[in-house]
Protein backbone atom coordinates (compact mmCIF):
# COMPACT_ATOMS: atom_id res chain seq x y z
CA UNK A 1 0.00 0.00 0.00
CA UNK A 2 1.37 3.85 -0.79
CA UNK A 3 1.71 5.88 1.78
CA UNK A 4 -0.49 8.37 2.06
CA UNK A 5 -0.10 11.99 0.67
CA UNK A 6 0.00 14.59 3.67
CA UNK A 7 -1.93 17.75 3.41
CA UNK A 8 -0.46 20.59 5.16
CA UNK A 9 -1.62 23.42 7.10
CA UNK A 10 -0.14 25.62 4.04
CA UNK A 11 -1.39 23.48 1.12
CA UNK A 12 -5.10 24.46 2.50
CA UNK A 13 -4.63 27.71 2.74
CA UNK A 14 -3.11 28.10 -0.48
CA UNK A 15 -5.56 26.00 -1.95
CA UNK A 16 -8.67 27.98 0.28
CA UNK A 17 -7.32 31.30 -1.31
CA UNK A 18 -6.79 29.95 -4.88
CA UNK A 19 -11.03 29.19 -4.49
CA UNK A 20 -11.34 32.68 -3.13
CA UNK A 21 -9.15 33.90 -6.05
CA UNK A 22 -11.71 32.07 -8.68
CA UNK A 23 -14.89 31.64 -7.34
CA UNK A 24 -15.24 34.45 -4.59
CA UNK A 25 -16.57 33.87 -1.00
CA UNK A 26 -19.50 31.79 -1.38
CA UNK A 27 -17.05 28.89 -3.17
CA UNK A 28 -15.22 28.32 -0.42
CA UNK A 29 -16.36 24.93 1.69
CA UNK A 30 -14.76 22.31 3.04
CA UNK A 31 -15.46 19.80 -0.17
CA UNK A 32 -14.23 21.87 -2.75
CA UNK A 33 -10.90 22.58 -1.09
CA UNK A 34 -10.53 19.10 -0.51
CA UNK A 35 -11.58 18.24 -4.21
CA UNK A 36 -8.84 21.10 -5.20
CA UNK A 37 -6.18 19.05 -3.13
CA UNK A 38 -7.24 15.87 -4.11
CA UNK A 39 -7.94 14.34 -0.56
CA UNK A 40 -11.03 14.32 1.76
CA UNK A 41 -11.97 16.39 4.04
CA UNK A 42 -10.50 15.27 7.12
CA UNK A 43 -7.18 16.94 6.66
CA UNK A 44 -8.68 20.55 6.39
CA UNK A 45 -10.87 19.38 9.69
CA UNK A 46 -7.79 18.14 11.34
CA UNK A 47 -5.93 20.91 10.75
CA UNK A 48 -8.23 23.81 11.75
CA UNK A 49 -11.22 24.28 13.92
CA UNK A 50 -13.35 25.48 12.02
CA UNK A 51 -14.01 27.08 8.31
CA UNK A 52 -13.92 30.22 9.81
CA UNK A 53 -10.22 29.19 11.77
CA UNK A 54 -9.54 28.87 7.89
CA UNK A 55 -11.19 31.75 6.79
CA UNK A 56 -9.36 33.73 9.18
CA UNK A 57 -5.78 31.90 8.36
CA UNK A 58 -7.19 32.99 4.62
CA UNK A 59 -7.81 36.51 5.16
CA UNK A 60 -4.21 36.81 6.72
CA UNK A 61 -2.93 35.82 3.64
CA UNK A 62 -5.34 38.24 1.57
CA UNK A 63 -4.03 40.79 3.50
CA UNK A 64 -0.11 40.33 2.61
CA UNK A 65 -1.23 39.98 -0.75
CA UNK A 66 -2.96 43.70 -0.32
CA UNK A 67 0.00 45.06 1.17
CA UNK A 68 2.39 43.69 -1.51
CA UNK A 69 0.83 46.10 -3.88
CA UNK A 70 1.04 48.82 -1.56
CA UNK A 71 4.54 48.39 -1.29
CA UNK A 72 4.98 47.75 -5.07
CA UNK A 73 3.16 51.10 -5.67
CA UNK A 74 5.06 52.66 -2.90
CA UNK A 75 8.69 51.59 -4.58
CA UNK A 76 7.69 52.97 -7.71
CA UNK A 77 8.54 56.56 -6.15
CA UNK A 78 5.63 58.10 -9.03
CA UNK A 79 3.28 59.20 -6.05
CA UNK A 80 3.69 60.27 -2.60
CA UNK A 81 3.13 57.69 -0.18
CA UNK A 82 -0.74 58.60 0.83
CA UNK A 83 -1.11 58.66 -3.51
CA UNK A 84 0.44 55.37 -3.73
CA UNK A 85 -1.72 53.85 -1.05
CA UNK A 86 -4.92 54.73 -3.22
CA UNK A 87 -3.46 53.65 -6.14
CA UNK A 88 -2.86 50.49 -4.87
CA UNK A 89 -6.08 50.11 -3.40
CA UNK A 90 -7.81 50.87 -6.85
CA UNK A 91 -5.17 48.49 -8.82
CA UNK A 92 -5.57 45.64 -5.77
CA UNK A 93 -9.53 45.83 -6.61
CA UNK A 94 -9.27 45.65 -10.14
CA UNK A 95 -6.36 42.60 -9.87
CA UNK A 96 -7.79 40.83 -7.51
CA UNK A 97 -11.71 41.38 -7.58
CA UNK A 98 -12.62 38.58 -4.84
CA UNK A 99 -9.80 39.13 -2.10
CA UNK A 100 -10.87 42.93 -2.35
CA UNK A 101 -14.71 41.90 -1.93
CA UNK A 102 -13.60 39.67 1.03
CA UNK A 103 -11.36 41.78 3.20
CA UNK A 104 -13.23 45.68 1.96
CA UNK A 105 -16.65 44.36 1.24
CA UNK A 106 -17.28 43.28 4.39
CA UNK A 107 -18.45 43.61 7.93
CA UNK A 108 -15.53 44.92 10.29
CA UNK A 109 -15.16 43.11 12.95
CA UNK A 110 -12.78 46.17 14.65
CA UNK A 111 -14.13 49.46 14.65
CA UNK A 112 -10.45 50.33 16.71
CA UNK A 113 -8.67 49.24 13.38
CA UNK A 114 -10.29 51.27 11.17
CA UNK A 115 -10.33 54.08 13.56
CA UNK A 116 -5.91 53.27 13.58
CA UNK A 117 -6.05 52.96 10.08
CA UNK A 118 -7.98 56.63 9.61
CA UNK A 119 -5.47 58.10 11.99
CA UNK A 120 -2.30 57.41 10.32
CA UNK A 121 -3.93 58.15 7.05
CA UNK A 122 -4.23 62.14 8.58
CA UNK A 123 -0.98 62.10 10.22
CA UNK A 124 0.50 60.87 6.79
CA UNK A 125 -1.76 63.89 5.02
CA UNK A 126 -0.37 66.01 7.98
CA UNK A 127 3.33 65.41 7.22
CA UNK A 128 2.66 65.75 2.92
CA UNK A 129 0.60 68.92 2.58
CA UNK A 130 0.90 71.13 6.38
CA UNK A 131 -2.60 71.37 6.74
CA UNK A 132 -4.25 70.63 9.91
CA UNK A 133 -4.89 67.37 11.87
CA UNK A 134 -8.85 68.03 11.72
CA UNK A 135 -8.39 68.78 8.28
CA UNK A 136 -6.07 66.19 7.25
CA UNK A 137 -8.94 63.86 8.72
CA UNK A 138 -11.74 65.25 6.19
CA UNK A 139 -9.20 65.20 3.62
CA UNK A 140 -8.56 61.67 4.15
CA UNK A 141 -12.64 60.76 4.66
CA UNK A 142 -13.37 62.45 1.59
CA UNK A 143 -10.30 60.90 -0.58
CA UNK A 144 -11.29 57.55 0.63
CA UNK A 145 -14.84 57.75 -0.01
CA UNK A 146 -13.78 58.36 -4.06
CA UNK A 147 -11.38 55.81 -3.80
CA UNK A 148 -13.31 53.18 -2.33
CA UNK A 149 -16.37 53.72 -4.57
CA UNK A 150 -13.99 54.04 -7.55
CA UNK A 151 -12.23 50.50 -6.47
CA UNK A 152 -15.75 49.20 -5.41
CA UNK A 153 -17.18 50.05 -9.05
CA UNK A 154 -14.18 47.83 -10.65
CA UNK A 155 -14.27 44.96 -8.37
CA UNK A 156 -17.94 44.59 -8.81
CA UNK A 157 -17.43 45.15 -12.81
CA UNK A 158 -19.48 48.78 -12.88
CA UNK A 159 -16.88 50.21 -14.13
CA UNK A 160 -13.73 48.72 -16.64
CA UNK A 161 -9.83 49.72 -16.08
CA UNK A 162 -9.04 52.80 -17.40
CA UNK A 163 -5.62 54.04 -15.91
CA UNK A 164 -5.75 56.97 -17.28
CA UNK A 165 -9.23 58.26 -16.43
CA UNK A 166 -8.88 56.90 -12.86
CA UNK A 167 -5.58 58.94 -12.69
CA UNK A 168 -7.53 62.25 -13.66
CA UNK A 169 -10.29 61.41 -11.68
CA UNK A 170 -8.29 61.19 -8.52
CA UNK A 171 -5.84 64.07 -9.50
CA UNK A 172 -9.05 66.41 -9.80
CA UNK A 173 -10.34 64.93 -6.57
CA UNK A 174 -7.21 65.75 -4.74
CA UNK A 175 -6.76 68.98 -5.60
CA UNK A 176 -10.36 70.11 -5.02
CA UNK A 177 -9.35 68.56 -1.55
CA UNK A 178 -6.72 70.66 -1.73
CA UNK A 179 -7.94 73.95 -2.36
CA UNK A 180 -10.71 73.30 0.53
CA UNK A 181 -8.48 72.11 3.01
CA UNK A 182 -4.84 73.44 2.27
CA UNK A 183 -2.44 75.78 -0.18
CA UNK A 184 -3.69 73.98 -3.45
CA UNK A 185 -0.28 73.08 -4.25
CA UNK A 186 -1.12 69.61 -3.89
CA UNK A 187 0.61 66.35 -2.07
CA UNK A 188 4.17 67.14 -2.10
Amino acid sequence: MPPKVKTSRDDIITAALELIRKEGEQGLNARAIATALGCSTQPIYFNFDSMDTLKGEVRKQAEGIYEAFVQKETEKGKYSDYEAKQIAYIRFANKEKHLFKLLFLCDHDSPEESAEALAENARVIREETGISPTDAFYFHLEMQSCVHGIATMLATNQLSWDGKIVSKLLSDVQQGLLTKYGDGEGIQ
